[in-house]
C-alpha cells in the first residue's frame, strides 16, 4: 500500500511539472496550440508540440502567448539583457562618419511601392480643383491595394501552412541521412572485402569464380530449375495430404492454397494460416506446422525444423511422403 502511494504521488508530481512548463499559443485564425517553446527570436518562435517536429510560428500570425500579446513577449525578451547590464547616461554626439543601418528589404519594398504609387498619381491625376485631388487620392488607394495583393500572391506557399513546411524539411533531412548511412555502409563493406581479399586471396578467388559461374547461367535455365523445384515439392505434399485423409489435396499445387492445406494437415486454426504472412513469425509457425505433421505421421518432430532449409526440405518431404507409418 505504501509503495502504491509513493508511485501515484510521483506520477502526480511528474504530470504537474510537465503541464506547468507547457505554453499556450492562440493564433489569429482561432486555433490554439500547446507545447514548449524551444527557440525564440525577434520575428518568430519555434515550438515543440509533441509531434516530433518543431513548428515555427511568426508573430504576425499569433494573437496571444499565454494570454499576452506577442509584442509584449518581445519587449520582455529585450528588457532582460538591460536588467543584467545597467546602462549609464551617455551623450552621443552627431558625427559625419556615422553610417546609419540600412532598412530591411520589406521596408524598402514598401517605400518603392509608395513612391511608384505617388508617381502614378502625379502623372495621371488632374492638377486643378478639389475633384482632381479626390480622384488622385482614390487612384492612390487603388494602386496600394493592387500592390499589396501582388505581394501576398508572391509569398511562398509554405507560409500558409507551417506544419507542412516543417514536415517537408524533416523529410529532406531524413533522406539525406539515409543516403549518408547508405554511403557509409557501402564504404565499410568495400573495406571489409578488401581486407578479406588481402588476408585470404585463395578463398576470395573461389567465391568470385562461383559468383561468376552463377551469373553466367541463362535466365531460361533458372526458370526451368524453379519449375522443377516447385513440382518436386508440390507432388509429395499432395501425397502427404492424401495419407492424412485431408480433402482437396489438389490445393498443394496452388501457391497460397498450399499454405492453407499445410495448416489443415497440422490441425491448426485459420489464425495460424494468417501468421504465415507475418514476418518473422511465419518462420516459427512454418516449423511448428511441419512438426505437427511429422507427429501425425509418427516421425520425429525435429524434421519440422529442417523444413526451413532449402534442399533439405525436398529430401524430408519425399521421405515423409514415401515412408510407411506404424
Amino acid at each position: 500500500m505504501f509503495k502504491k502511494t509513493i508511485f501515484f504521488s510521483l506520477l502526480f508530481l511528474f504530470l504537474i511539472t510537465t503541464l506547468s512548463f507547457a505554453e499556450k499559443i492562440q493564433l489569429k485564425s482561432g486555433e490554439i496550440v500547446e507545447g514548449t517553446i524551444v527557440e525564440r527570436s525577434a520575428d518568430y518562435i519555434r515550438m515543440d508540440t509533441g509531434l516530433g517536429v518543431n513548428v515555427t510560428y511568426y508573430f504576425d500570425e499569433i494573437s496571444t502567448i499565454d494570454g499576452n500579446s506577442p509584442e509584449k513577449k518581445k519587449e520582455e525578451n529585450q528588457e532582460l539583457p538591460q536588467a543584467e547590464h545597467p546602462t549609464e547616461n551617455v551623450t552621443v554626439e552627431p558625427s559625419a562618419n556615422v553610417v546609419m543601418p540600412e532598412q530591411s528589404s520589406d521596408v524598402n519594398n514598401q517605400n518603392e511601392v509608395q513612391e511608384t504609387v505617388s508617381n502614378s498619381v502625379e502623372n495621371t491625376a488632374p492638377e486643378t480643383g478639389r475633384a482632381a485631388s479626390s480622384k488622385g487620392k482614390g487612384l492612390e488607394d487603388y494602386l496600394l491595394e493592387e500592390a499589396k495583393s501582388t505581394q501576398e500572391q508572391s509569398r511562398p506557399k509554405w507560409q500558409g501552412n507551417y506544419l507542412e513546411y516543417q514536415v517537408d524539411i524533416q523529410k529532406k533531412d531524413i533522406k539525406e541521412k539515409v543516403v549518408l548511412v547508405k554511403n557509409v555502409l557501402l564504404e565499410t563493406v568495400k573495406e571489409k572485402v578488401q581486407d578479406f581479399r588481402k588476408k585470404k586471396p585463395k578463398v576470395y578467388n573461389q567465391i568470385v569464380s562461383i559468383i561468376t559461374t552463377v551469373k553466367s547461367i541463362p535466365l531460361s535455365l533458372w526458370i526451368l530449375m524453379a519449375m522443377a523445384y516447385y513440382i518436386l515439392f508440390c507432388y509429395p505434399l499432395m501425397l502427404i495430404a492424401q495419407k492424412l485423409g485431408i480433402k482437396h489435396s489438389w490445393m498443394a499445387w496452388i501457391p497460397i492454397a498450399q499454405l492453407f492445406l499445410m495448416t489443415r494437415m497440422a490441425g491448426k486454426s485459420f489464425g495460424s494460416f494468417l501468421l504465415l504472412f507475418v514476418t518473422p513469425f511465419n518462420i516459427f509457425v512454418f516449423m511448428g506446422l511441419w512438426g505437427e505433421i511429422c507427429g501425425f505421421l509418427q516421425k520425429s518432430t525435429f524434421l519440422g525444423i529442417l523444413m526451413i532449409l532449402p534442399g533439405f526440405n525436398l529430401i524430408i518431404i519425399w521421405y515423409l511422403a514415401l515412408a510407411k507409418t506404424k
